[in-house]
């Protein structure tokens, strides 16, 4: 594995939908990310419900932070778009 690869393993069978904690305001939506101490944006989306909990207090500290509403999205529709083979 290349430097700063991060292989965590995998614990599902299949993603079939995502989370997503988004801010918005008047002029729009984005996904909420928080920002690691080596300065990596690190999105907050999961795709199971343990780390979608763990993410929470994030978004609560962001909504906090920015002074904007943040909601919790879940996107259900999968479409397999590409195969990218090592």
């Amino acid at each position: 594995m290349a430097p700063g690869m991060l292989d965590p393993g995998y614990s599902l069978e299949r993603i079939d939908h995502l989370w997503a904690w988004v801010s918005f305001d008047e002029s729009g939506e984005g996904v909420c990310a928080f920002i690691t101490a080596d300065g990596l944006a690190v999105p907050l989306i999961a795709a199971d419900e343990n780390r979608l909990r763990a993410m929470r207090p994030r978004a609560v500290e962001i909504a906090r932070m920015s002074g904007k509403p943040v909601r919790l999205v879940q996107f259900t529709t999968r479409r397999d778009i590409e195969v990218i083979q090592p």
